[in-house]
């Protein structure tokens, strides 16, 4: 319960920084920050689905037989 209210708290402090700052960052810094967020993302989900490619098979031998096709 300690956590869903810190998240949510979190959240409507960032969204009020966002609404407050994005009238005063030019667009170039808001271009790289967005691509900053989104590689960060792609980064995430790649290796989530690599760590749960490894938790099920036992270990990271599977992927080079998963990205050959083989069983």
């Amino acid at each position: 319960m300690l956590g869903t209210l810190v998240n949510a708290i979190a959240i409507i402090v960032g969204a009020v920084v966002g609404i407050v700052l994005k009238k005063g960052l030019p667009g170039r810094m808001t271009d790289t920050l967005m691509k900053g967020v989104g590689l960060c993302t792609v980064f995430l989900g790649i290796s989530g689905s690599l760590t749960c490619l490894c938790r099920c098979y036992g270990d990271c031998r599977c992927l080079t037989k998963w990205a050959y096709g083989r069983s």
